[in-house]
């Protein structure tokens, strides 16, 4: 067949000039779209680009900053440590010429004491200076001595306290404002013997982060106390937060004393919480506090009334916990002289090591000879661990483990742990038996036979022959016989 001609339509020329100019204006459209997203994208791209860069110079700056903080914080604490080592080296050569200055003016006494005695042959003393610099001897003899007396200086203390023990202060909620203030003021008076008005110069070098930056803050603001009552109001106020109030108070409520605490050890802890809590209360009240505080029981056998003071409370509190002790003592020997020396945390399972029979005859579990330990206090056969190493593999994999809730308690109320349960046959005086056995790792003896054993079974004990046997066994060979 001759190809088919492609239909064409015949239009006028001025609707296909018309046609081709809507096209146009289409084409145009669709660039001016296609370039209006193009801006767009180029816009958020370079918006992206902005905000990484920008992101990128604050962790630069941050870092740079964080390395000259380290820089500086590394430097201040070399120099601390150079200036605190230079003074401990100053400290040491002071000893040392002090215990140099000490030897050498006792070998001087001592030389001195060697050349009277040899050169002395018989003298009388008479006293010429009354002031004791110097003491001479009148010759008798023809020989002149003049000895010394020798000045000894007394000998140098110095105490270096150790740098664990200075009080600090960061400005945390878990810190207490009033703690430091009482602790700062006896570590200034008693280490550096500063009054208040030398601790108010120097307290900035107990305070660490927050504190210490609120403190500097106060002095660039010209606000700085200048007395130590104002510095306390400005810093209880400061640091004193709502949080703090309630812990604190939570924690006087909370504060009695605790069973195994000693009344010494109670009162210390209560008078610091009082002092917090109570500042503007007298001793009086304190002790209403301690009395209402303290253990009933021992409240109860004291019989002292309120008006007593504290040192006669403590007195008569310390007498009553020595009688309870002395009881608690006695109770609890007599407990340990009614329980036996192995006991199970299980029921009917007891495991008791004084009232065993040492079996001499060496019997078989699995075929494998060892010696048998036979114990009817026992309610368990017991097999160790090296024991159960030794069974074939075959016994070894049809064990059991045991229940968490069985172990042997033993005589130091150590527990005697019990791995696995598996069933072995046991020969006793050529006789066989199957039974149960549990695997104790850490048992010593490498088989006990227990009271399961023993009932279930028919086990006898000859005790004059030292043997054991199966009634039914002995029996049938008996009437073989």
């Amino acid at each position: 067949m001759p190809p088919e001609k492609s239909q064409t339509e015949k239009i006028p020329l001025d609707e296909a000039v018309q046609r081709i100019q809507n096209m146009c204006i289409n084409n145009a459209e669709r660039i001016s779209n296609l370039e209006e997203k193009y801006t767009q994208m180029y816009k958020s791209i370079v918006q992206k680009q902005e905000e990484i860069e920008a992101r990128m110079n604050d962790i630069q700056t941050q870092s740079t900053e964080m390395h000259i903080k380290v820089r500086s914080t590394l430097d201040e604490t070399k120099q601390q440590f150079d200036t605190t080592k230079q003074q401990y080296t100053e400290i040491i050569q002071t000893l040392h010429s002090i215990t140099n200055g000490e030897e050498s003016q006792s070998q001087d006494i001592q030389e001195s004491a060697k050349q009277s005695t040899n050169y002395l042959v018989s003298t009388q003393p008479v006293l010429k200076d009354i002031d004791g610099d110097s003491q001479k001897f009148s010759k008798k003899a023809g020989l002149p001595l003049e000895i010394n007396d020798a000045k000894t200086s007394k000998p140098l203390t110095i105490i270096t306290p150790s740098t664990s023990a200075v009080p600090t202060f960061a400005g945390k909620c878990s810190e207490s404002p009033n703690k430091f203030l009482i602790r700062v003021q006896e570590y200034a008076e008693t280490v550096y013997r500063w009054d208040q008005s030398t601790l108010l110069l120097g307290v900035s070098q107990f305070l660490r982060g927050t504190a210490l930056d609120w403190y500097c803050q106060l002095i660039a603001c010209h606000r700085r106390p200048q007395t130590w009552t104002q510095f306390v109001s400005l810093f209880t106020s400061q640091f004193c937060s709502p949080l703090q109030i309630a812990r604190k108070e939570q924690e006087w409520y909370e504060c009695k004393q605790c069973k195994d605490e000693t009344i010494n050890e109670f009162l210390i802890r209560l008078r610091a919480v009082w002092l917090e809590q109570r500042p503007k209360e007298t001793e009086v009240d304190f002790i209403k506090h301690f009395l209402c505080k303290m253990r009933s029981d021992l409240f109860a056998m004291m019989g002292v009334s309120i008006s007593a003071s504290l040192d006669h409370i403590i007195l008569e509190a310390q007498k009553v916990e020595e009688i309870l002790f002395r009881r608690d003592r006695e109770q609890r020997l007599a407990d340990c002289f009614k329980q036996p020396l192995y006991r199970s945390n299980v029921t009917e399972h007891s495991f008791d090591e004084e009232n065993v029979l040492h079996q001499p005859n060496n019997g078989k579990v699995a075929g494998i000879s060892v010696p048998l330990l036979i114990d009817s206090r026992s309610s368990l056969t017991l097999i160790n661990e090296k024991l159960f190493s030794m069974l074939p593999s075959c016994l070894r994999r049809q064990a059991q483990l045991s229940s968490p809730s069985l172990s042997v308690q033993l005589a130091d109320r150590s527990q005697l742990e019990i791995q696995y349960a598996l069933s072995l046959p046991v020969t006793i005086s050529n006789s066989t038996r199957f039974h149960r056995v549990y695997v104790a790792p850490l048992l010593s003896r490498c088989c006990i036979i227990g009271n399961d054993l023993i009932h279930l079974h028919n086990l006898q004990i000859d005790g004059r022959q030292q043997t054991a046997y199966f009634r039914n066994s002995r029996c049938r060979q008996r009437n073989e016989e």
